[in-house]
Protein backbone atom coordinates (compact mmCIF):
# COMPACT_ATOMS: atom_id res chain seq x y z
CA UNK A 1 0.00 0.00 0.00
CA UNK A 2 1.37 3.43 -0.95
CA UNK A 3 1.74 6.34 1.49
CA UNK A 4 -1.10 8.07 -0.36
CA UNK A 5 -3.40 5.07 0.15
CA UNK A 6 -2.45 4.71 3.83
CA UNK A 7 -3.40 8.34 4.49
CA UNK A 8 -6.76 7.84 2.77
CA UNK A 9 -7.45 4.83 5.01
CA UNK A 10 -6.69 6.63 8.29
CA UNK A 11 -9.44 6.40 10.91
CA UNK A 12 -10.47 9.34 13.10
CA UNK A 13 -7.61 10.34 15.47
CA UNK A 14 -5.38 7.54 14.19
CA UNK A 15 -1.79 8.74 13.68
CA UNK A 16 0.47 7.71 10.81
CA UNK A 17 4.10 8.81 10.49
CA UNK A 18 4.88 9.34 6.83
CA UNK A 19 7.84 10.16 4.60
CA UNK A 20 6.48 12.51 1.91
CA UNK A 21 7.45 11.93 -1.71
CA UNK A 22 8.34 15.61 -2.01
CA UNK A 23 9.04 18.44 0.46
CA UNK A 24 8.73 21.95 -0.97
CA UNK A 25 10.49 25.02 0.43
CA UNK A 26 9.96 28.54 -0.90
CA UNK A 27 10.83 32.18 -0.32
CA UNK A 28 7.54 32.70 1.52
CA UNK A 29 8.98 30.96 4.59
CA UNK A 30 9.70 33.22 7.58
CA UNK A 31 13.33 34.31 7.80
CA UNK A 32 13.64 32.69 11.24
CA UNK A 33 12.63 29.33 9.72
CA UNK A 34 15.17 29.73 6.91
CA UNK A 35 17.83 30.52 9.52
CA UNK A 36 16.97 27.23 11.25
CA UNK A 37 17.59 25.38 7.98
CA UNK A 38 21.22 26.48 8.09
CA UNK A 39 21.71 24.62 11.41
CA UNK A 40 20.13 21.35 10.31
CA UNK A 41 21.70 17.94 10.12
CA UNK A 42 19.45 16.82 7.27
CA UNK A 43 17.87 13.40 7.88
CA UNK A 44 15.97 13.02 4.63
CA UNK A 45 17.13 12.30 1.09
CA UNK A 46 17.85 15.65 -0.58
CA UNK A 47 16.27 14.32 -3.78
CA UNK A 48 12.93 14.49 -1.96
CA UNK A 49 13.33 18.28 -1.48
CA UNK A 50 12.59 21.05 -3.96
CA UNK A 51 13.15 24.79 -3.43
CA UNK A 52 11.05 27.25 -5.42
CA UNK A 53 11.27 31.05 -5.55
CA UNK A 54 7.78 32.36 -6.36
CA UNK A 55 6.50 34.67 -3.62
CA UNK A 56 8.60 37.75 -4.36
CA UNK A 57 10.45 37.45 -7.66
CA UNK A 58 12.68 39.10 -8.60
CA UNK A 59 13.43 39.93 -4.97
CA UNK A 60 11.64 43.17 -4.16
CA UNK A 61 12.94 43.76 -0.64
CA UNK A 62 16.14 43.37 1.31
CA UNK A 63 14.49 40.70 3.48
CA UNK A 64 13.48 38.61 0.46
CA UNK A 65 16.98 38.93 -0.99
CA UNK A 66 18.37 37.61 2.30
CA UNK A 67 15.89 34.71 2.29
CA UNK A 68 16.78 33.75 -1.26
CA UNK A 69 20.51 34.02 -0.58
CA UNK A 70 20.21 31.64 2.39
CA UNK A 71 17.97 29.19 0.52
CA UNK A 72 20.51 29.08 -2.33
CA UNK A 73 23.26 28.32 0.23
CA UNK A 74 21.11 25.51 1.70
CA UNK A 75 20.49 24.12 -1.80
CA UNK A 76 24.23 24.15 -2.54
CA UNK A 77 25.10 22.46 0.76
CA UNK A 78 22.80 19.48 0.15
CA UNK A 79 22.68 19.52 -3.67
CA UNK A 80 18.94 20.31 -3.69
CA UNK A 81 17.14 21.23 -6.89
CA UNK A 82 16.10 24.91 -7.05
CA UNK A 83 13.68 26.65 -9.45
CA UNK A 84 14.07 30.40 -9.54
CA UNK A 85 11.94 31.67 -12.41
CA UNK A 86 9.04 29.39 -13.29
CA UNK A 87 6.00 31.00 -11.71
CA UNK A 88 3.77 29.90 -8.83
CA UNK A 89 5.07 26.68 -7.31
CA UNK A 90 1.68 25.05 -6.76
CA UNK A 91 0.84 25.41 -10.44
CA UNK A 92 4.26 24.27 -11.68
CA UNK A 93 4.08 21.18 -9.48
CA UNK A 94 0.51 20.28 -10.41
CA UNK A 95 1.02 20.89 -14.13
CA UNK A 96 4.19 18.91 -14.64
CA UNK A 97 6.27 17.79 -11.67
CA UNK A 98 4.21 15.64 -9.29
CA UNK A 99 2.92 12.19 -10.12
CA UNK A 100 -0.47 10.66 -9.38
CA UNK A 101 -0.79 9.40 -5.78
CA UNK A 102 2.28 11.33 -4.66
CA UNK A 103 2.34 13.04 -1.26
CA UNK A 104 3.70 16.60 -1.14
CA UNK A 105 4.43 18.41 2.14
CA UNK A 106 5.00 22.14 2.51
CA UNK A 107 4.22 25.29 4.46
CA UNK A 108 1.37 27.06 2.67
CA UNK A 109 -2.38 27.26 2.08
CA UNK A 110 -3.02 25.96 -1.44
CA UNK A 111 -1.81 22.35 -1.31
CA UNK A 112 -5.32 21.10 -2.09
CA UNK A 113 -4.55 21.94 -5.72
CA UNK A 114 -2.43 18.80 -6.02
CA UNK A 115 -5.61 16.72 -5.91
CA UNK A 116 -6.38 17.93 -9.45
CA UNK A 117 -3.43 15.77 -10.54
CA UNK A 118 -4.34 12.90 -8.20
CA UNK A 119 -1.79 13.90 -5.59
CA UNK A 120 -2.18 14.74 -1.91
CA UNK A 121 -0.84 17.86 -0.20
CA UNK A 122 0.07 18.00 3.48
CA UNK A 123 0.12 21.42 5.12
CA UNK A 124 3.00 22.09 7.51
CA UNK A 125 3.89 24.85 9.94
CA UNK A 126 7.43 26.23 10.11
CA UNK A 127 7.99 24.09 13.20
CA UNK A 128 6.68 20.83 11.71
CA UNK A 129 8.71 21.48 8.55
CA UNK A 130 11.93 21.71 10.58
CA UNK A 131 10.95 18.57 12.53
CA UNK A 132 10.34 16.71 9.25
CA UNK A 133 13.76 17.67 7.90
CA UNK A 134 15.39 16.68 11.23
CA UNK A 135 13.67 13.32 11.66
CA UNK A 136 12.78 12.31 8.10
CA UNK A 137 9.05 11.87 8.77
CA UNK A 138 5.93 13.79 9.78
CA UNK A 139 2.76 12.70 11.64
CA UNK A 140 -0.62 12.72 9.89
CA UNK A 141 -3.76 12.39 12.02
CA UNK A 142 -7.01 10.91 10.79
CA UNK A 143 -9.76 13.53 10.77
CA UNK A 144 -13.50 13.97 10.26
CA UNK A 145 -14.60 13.11 6.73
CA UNK A 146 -16.90 15.36 4.72
CA UNK A 147 -18.34 14.18 1.40
CA UNK A 148 -19.05 16.90 -1.18
CA UNK A 149 -21.13 15.96 -4.21
CA UNK A 150 -21.20 18.68 -6.85
CA UNK A 151 -24.07 18.75 -9.31
CA UNK A 152 -25.20 21.18 -11.99
CA UNK A 153 -23.15 23.06 -14.54
CA UNK A 154 -21.27 26.34 -14.30
CA UNK A 155 -23.27 29.10 -15.93
CA UNK A 156 -20.46 31.54 -16.75
CA UNK A 157 -16.83 31.31 -17.77
CA UNK A 158 -15.55 32.63 -14.44
CA UNK A 159 -18.10 31.30 -11.95
CA UNK A 160 -15.67 28.82 -10.37
CA UNK A 161 -14.31 31.45 -7.94
CA UNK A 162 -17.82 32.12 -6.64
CA UNK A 163 -18.30 28.34 -6.28
CA UNK A 164 -15.05 28.10 -4.30
CA UNK A 165 -16.08 30.94 -1.97
CA UNK A 166 -19.50 29.45 -1.23
CA UNK A 167 -18.26 25.88 -0.78
CA UNK A 168 -15.51 27.07 1.57
CA UNK A 169 -18.19 28.78 3.69
CA UNK A 170 -20.22 25.55 3.77
CA UNK A 171 -17.20 23.58 4.95
CA UNK A 172 -16.44 26.10 7.69
CA UNK A 173 -20.00 25.80 8.98
CA UNK A 174 -19.47 22.06 9.53
CA UNK A 175 -16.99 23.24 12.19
CA UNK A 176 -14.65 20.25 11.87
CA UNK A 177 -10.94 20.64 12.58
CA UNK A 178 -8.75 19.90 9.51
CA UNK A 179 -11.38 17.68 7.87
CA UNK A 180 -10.73 15.24 5.08
CA UNK A 181 -12.90 16.25 2.11
CA UNK A 182 -13.94 13.71 -0.49
CA UNK A 183 -15.14 15.69 -3.49
CA UNK A 184 -16.71 14.46 -6.69
CA UNK A 185 -20.00 14.22 -8.54
CA UNK A 186 -21.10 14.92 -12.10
CA UNK A 187 -20.71 18.68 -11.69
CA UNK A 188 -17.13 18.29 -10.54
CA UNK A 189 -16.17 15.79 -13.21
CA UNK A 190 -17.29 18.09 -16.03
CA UNK A 191 -15.15 20.99 -14.78
CA UNK A 192 -12.00 21.76 -16.73
CA UNK A 193 -8.62 20.95 -15.20
CA UNK A 194 -7.92 24.65 -14.60
CA UNK A 195 -11.24 25.14 -12.81
CA UNK A 196 -10.59 22.13 -10.59
CA UNK A 197 -7.23 23.64 -9.60
CA UNK A 198 -8.90 26.93 -8.63
CA UNK A 199 -11.57 25.18 -6.56
CA UNK A 200 -9.23 22.79 -4.77
CA UNK A 201 -6.59 25.41 -4.03
CA UNK A 202 -9.07 27.64 -2.25
CA UNK A 203 -10.76 24.92 -0.18
CA UNK A 204 -7.60 24.50 1.87
CA UNK A 205 -8.26 28.04 3.14
CA UNK A 206 -10.99 26.33 5.16
CA UNK A 207 -8.33 24.14 6.76
CA UNK A 208 -9.21 21.01 4.81
CA UNK A 209 -7.15 18.16 3.46
CA UNK A 210 -8.77 17.79 0.03
CA UNK A 211 -9.04 14.41 -1.65
CA UNK A 212 -10.58 13.94 -5.06
CA UNK A 213 -12.49 10.74 -5.73
CA UNK A 214 -14.71 9.08 -8.24
CA UNK A 215 -18.41 8.58 -7.66
CA UNK A 216 -17.71 5.24 -5.92
CA UNK A 217 -16.24 6.80 -2.78
CA UNK A 218 -19.14 9.24 -2.51
CA UNK A 219 -21.55 6.30 -2.22
CA UNK A 220 -20.10 5.41 1.19
CA UNK A 221 -21.75 6.64 4.40
CA UNK A 222 -20.19 9.77 5.90
CA UNK A 223 -20.94 11.70 9.07
CA UNK A 224 -21.13 14.91 7.04
CA UNK A 225 -22.36 15.31 3.49
CA UNK A 226 -22.76 18.43 1.37
CA UNK A 227 -24.80 18.43 -1.84
CA UNK A 228 -23.92 21.52 -3.87
CA UNK A 229 -25.62 22.56 -7.12
CA UNK A 230 -23.17 24.99 -8.70
CA UNK A 231 -25.78 26.24 -11.18
CA UNK A 232 -27.37 28.17 -8.29
CA UNK A 233 -24.27 30.18 -7.40
CA UNK A 234 -24.36 33.96 -7.78
CA UNK A 235 -21.39 36.38 -7.91
CA UNK A 236 -19.75 36.69 -4.48
CA UNK A 237 -17.18 38.87 -2.76
CA UNK A 238 -15.07 38.58 0.39
CA UNK A 239 -14.74 41.84 2.30
CA UNK A 240 -11.42 43.08 3.71
CA UNK A 241 -10.24 41.28 6.84
CA UNK A 242 -13.07 38.73 6.79
CA UNK A 243 -13.27 35.07 5.78
CA UNK A 244 -16.91 34.53 4.86
CA UNK A 245 -18.20 35.60 1.46
CA UNK A 246 -21.27 37.67 0.63
CA UNK A 247 -23.41 37.86 -2.49
CA UNK A 248 -22.10 40.77 -4.54
CA UNK A 249 -25.62 42.23 -4.76
CA UNK A 250 -25.66 42.63 -0.96
CA UNK A 251 -22.64 44.94 -0.66
CA UNK A 252 -22.57 48.71 -0.89
CA UNK A 253 -20.71 50.37 -3.74
CA UNK A 254 -16.98 50.88 -3.14
CA UNK A 255 -14.43 52.94 -5.05
CA UNK A 256 -11.57 50.76 -6.29
CA UNK A 257 -8.03 52.11 -6.68
CA UNK A 258 -6.25 48.93 -7.86
CA UNK A 259 -7.22 45.62 -9.45
CA UNK A 260 -5.18 42.42 -9.52
CA UNK A 261 -5.67 39.42 -11.82
CA UNK A 262 -3.36 36.57 -10.88
CA UNK A 263 -2.37 34.27 -8.04
CA UNK A 264 -3.54 30.69 -7.62
CA UNK A 265 -7.14 31.63 -8.47
CA UNK A 266 -6.75 34.17 -11.25
CA UNK A 267 -3.63 33.65 -13.34
CA UNK A 268 -4.30 30.57 -15.45
CA UNK A 269 -4.77 30.66 -19.21
CA UNK A 270 -8.57 30.37 -18.97
CA UNK A 271 -8.60 33.41 -16.67
CA UNK A 272 -6.42 35.42 -19.04
CA UNK A 273 -8.60 34.54 -22.01
CA UNK A 274 -11.59 35.77 -20.01
CA UNK A 275 -9.82 39.06 -19.29
CA UNK A 276 -9.10 39.37 -23.01
CA UNK A 277 -12.79 38.95 -23.89
CA UNK A 278 -13.71 41.70 -21.42
CA UNK A 279 -11.12 44.32 -22.41
CA UNK A 280 -10.55 43.84 -26.15
CA UNK A 281 -11.16 47.16 -27.84
CA UNK A 282 -11.50 48.96 -24.50
CA UNK A 283 -9.34 50.78 -21.93
CA UNK A 284 -9.41 50.21 -18.19
CA UNK A 285 -10.39 53.14 -15.99
CA UNK A 286 -7.60 55.74 -16.06
CA UNK A 287 -7.73 56.19 -12.26
CA UNK A 288 -7.41 52.47 -11.48
CA UNK A 289 -4.08 50.63 -11.43
CA UNK A 290 -4.70 47.24 -13.05
CA UNK A 291 -2.15 44.42 -13.05
CA UNK A 292 -2.19 40.94 -14.59
CA UNK A 293 0.30 38.23 -13.56
CA UNK A 294 0.25 34.83 -15.34
CA UNK A 295 0.62 31.88 -12.99
CA UNK A 296 3.53 30.20 -14.82
CA UNK A 297 5.97 30.80 -17.64
CA UNK A 298 4.02 28.36 -19.80
CA UNK A 299 0.84 30.39 -19.29
CA UNK A 300 2.70 33.62 -20.10
CA UNK A 301 4.05 32.16 -23.35
CA UNK A 302 0.59 30.87 -24.37
CA UNK A 303 -0.89 34.30 -23.64
CA UNK A 304 1.76 35.96 -25.82
CA UNK A 305 1.23 33.55 -28.71
CA UNK A 306 -2.56 34.09 -28.53
CA UNK A 307 -2.17 37.88 -28.60
CA UNK A 308 -3.56 38.35 -25.09
CA UNK A 309 -0.57 40.25 -23.69
CA UNK A 310 -0.65 42.82 -26.50
CA UNK A 311 -4.35 43.39 -25.87
CA UNK A 312 -3.74 43.86 -22.14
CA UNK A 313 -1.05 46.46 -22.85
CA UNK A 314 -3.33 48.26 -25.32
CA UNK A 315 -6.03 48.32 -22.62
CA UNK A 316 -3.73 50.07 -20.14
CA UNK A 317 -2.99 47.00 -17.99
CA UNK A 318 0.35 46.41 -16.27
CA UNK A 319 1.64 42.89 -17.07
CA UNK A 320 3.87 41.36 -14.41
CA UNK A 321 6.20 38.36 -14.48
CA UNK A 322 4.77 34.97 -13.40
CA UNK A 323 4.66 34.42 -9.64
CA UNK A 324 2.54 35.14 -6.58
CA UNK A 325 2.76 38.86 -7.33
CA UNK A 326 0.07 41.00 -5.63
CA UNK A 327 -1.71 38.04 -4.01
CA UNK A 328 0.52 38.30 -0.94
CA UNK A 329 3.36 40.79 -1.16
CA UNK A 330 4.74 44.10 0.00
CA UNK A 331 6.94 44.76 -3.03
CA UNK A 332 4.93 44.66 -6.28
CA UNK A 333 1.56 46.20 -7.08
CA UNK A 334 1.04 47.34 -3.49
CA UNK A 335 -1.51 49.90 -2.30
CA UNK A 336 -1.32 52.74 0.21
CA UNK A 337 -3.29 54.08 3.17
CA UNK A 338 -7.00 54.35 2.45
CA UNK A 339 -6.81 52.56 -0.91
CA UNK A 340 -8.97 49.63 -1.98
CA UNK A 341 -7.78 46.71 -4.12
CA UNK A 342 -10.11 44.20 -5.75
CA UNK A 343 -8.14 40.99 -6.23
CA UNK A 344 -8.38 37.44 -7.53
CA UNK A 345 -5.77 36.56 -4.90
CA UNK A 346 -6.43 34.47 -1.81
CA UNK A 347 -5.52 36.86 1.01
CA UNK A 348 -7.24 39.95 2.39
CA UNK A 349 -5.78 40.52 5.86
CA UNK A 350 -4.53 44.04 6.71
CA UNK A 351 -1.14 44.64 5.12
CA UNK A 352 -1.23 41.59 2.82
CA UNK A 353 -0.62 43.75 -0.23
CA UNK A 354 0.25 47.20 1.04
CA UNK A 355 0.04 49.23 4.22
CA UNK A 356 -1.94 48.19 7.30
CA UNK A 357 -4.49 50.88 6.44
CA UNK A 358 -5.15 49.59 2.92
CA UNK A 359 -8.06 47.22 2.12
CA UNK A 360 -8.21 44.13 -0.12
CA UNK A 361 -11.47 42.64 -1.42
CA UNK A 362 -11.48 39.17 -3.04
CA UNK A 363 -13.60 38.33 -6.08
CA UNK A 364 -13.73 36.51 -9.41
CA UNK A 365 -11.93 37.59 -12.58
CA UNK A 366 -15.22 38.82 -14.02
CA UNK A 367 -16.03 40.98 -10.98
CA UNK A 368 -12.49 42.36 -10.77
CA UNK A 369 -12.40 43.31 -14.45
CA UNK A 370 -15.79 45.02 -14.34
CA UNK A 371 -14.37 47.19 -11.55
CA UNK A 372 -11.22 47.79 -13.61
CA UNK A 373 -13.42 49.33 -16.29
CA UNK A 374 -15.77 51.28 -14.04
CA UNK A 375 -13.57 52.20 -11.07
CA UNK A 376 -16.00 50.77 -8.54
CA UNK A 377 -17.45 47.50 -7.35
CA UNK A 378 -21.09 46.77 -6.73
Amino acid sequence: MTTYEKILELKLNEILHVVPDLIVLNDGLPLMCIDELQKLDLKIDSERILIIFDHDIPAGSFETAEKQKKLIAFAKKYDIKLIQAGGIGYHMLTDGIIAEKSVIAQVGCHYGMYAAKGGLGLGLTSETLIDLLKTGETPVTGSVEIAVEITGALQENDQITDVAFELKDMLLRVNAKTPKVIIGGAGYEQMSYEKKKVLLSYLTRAGVMTLVSGQGMLEKTYEHRINFNVADVKPRIIMPGTNESLELAEVEEETIHACFIGGCMGGNIENLRHVYEIVKGKRVHDKVRVMVAPDTNETYIKAMHEGLIETFIDAGIHVSNPGCSSCHTTSIGVIGDGENMLSTGSYNFPGCCGTEKSRVFLASVNTVMQAALSGRVK
